[in-house]
């Protein structure tokens, strides 16, 4: 193995450029229903909200609590990472009637709401997932001591694309407390969705009282999690080196590399994958792969 095709490997294990996708089209299902829209938080009469069918067909557990608490966060490379939102993350719509106290984030009762609670009482944060990166799974920490209402975790994909367009927003994974058992651990999947920040971003919505309720005390939310994972990004349909065929074993990396803007080739069409790699022209891979720069 040629040391270029080797730090080609080694790079991509760096970096992942991923093709971003949002949610196809064939995989939405539209929610119509007045009352789901409005307990999602949506207007009644809303015609873009859509729920992830992937997430509805094989939403839920995927892997005990004990194989979770296992796995170790990774900045870099094709192993799990992590991106946490704690409670003064959440934008608060109405800070009256959500308190944040000792980094839990709590609904109070609405006696003097000034809305007729059609909507849910919710708050709701952004969170960041590298571009490309595969999403994994969702958990959050909780506290319910409610006997009549659980606490509700909502993850969506906004999406916008480029001119005039309205913004689809798509239910990607949801969860709730059970019973009121106190302190609460929940999780779910989120199927493997390629993040694309280029046209969509990624958010939480934390539901503690359902539509149409004035009071839900004794829920409160601590700590909300995505674990995501980087890719190497597919293989074209065609290859950009002559040398470097859509069958060859280094094909997908080569070509990650380039999308990447990591290297050109060595020149006349040819990525040389056999040619041996200096330190000037290693020096030039790493420092573009990583973005560095210095004061």
């Amino acid at each position: 193995m040629s040391s270029r095709a080797v730090l080609a490997g080694i790079v991509m294990a760096l970096i992942a450029g991923g093709v971003l996708a949002q949610v196809p089209e064939d995989e939405r299902i539209r929610i119509t229903d007045p009352v789901r829209l409005r307990a999602m938080g949506f207007p009644a009469d809303a015609t873009n909200v859509y729920v992830w069918s992937r997430a509805d067909r094989k939403g839920g557990r995927i892997e005990d609590a004990g194989s979770l608490r296992t796995r170790e966060a990774e900045t870099w490379g094709t192993q799990v990472g992590f991106t946490p939102v704690s409670p003064n993350r959440l934008d608060v719509p109405w800070p009256d009637d959500i308190r944040v106290f000792k980094n839990m984030l709590s609904a109070s009762c609405l006696e003097n709401a000034s809305f007729d609670n059609v909507f849910d009482v919710s708050a709701e944060a952004q969170f960041e997932v590298p571009d490309g990166a595969r999403l994994d799974q969702f958990l959050f920490w909780a506290l319910d001591t409610n006997d009549d209402h659980d606490l509700g975790i909502q993850v969506y994909e906004t999406c916008q694309l480029e001119g005039a367009n309205p913004p689809t927003y798509t239910l990607i994974g949801e969860g709730t407390t059970v019973l009121a058992i106190g302190q609460y651990f929940g999780f779910g999947s989120l199927n493997g969705l390629t993040v694309d920040n280029k046209h969509c971003h990624y958010s939480v919505n934390v539901v503690f009282t359902p539509a149409g309720e004035e009071c839900a005390p004794g829920l409160a939310f601590e700590k909300f999690r995505v674990n995501w994972i980087r890719q190497v990004s597919p293989v074209p349909s065609q290859a950009s080196f002559t040398d470097v065929p859509t069958g060859h074993p280094f094909f997908q990396y080569v070509e990650a590399l380039v999308k990447s803007g990591v290297t050109g080739g060595c020149g006349g069409g040819n990525y040389c994958p056999d040619a041996p790699l200096t330190r000037g022209q290693m020096a030039v891979f790493l420092a573009k792969a990583l973005g560095l720069q210095w004061p």
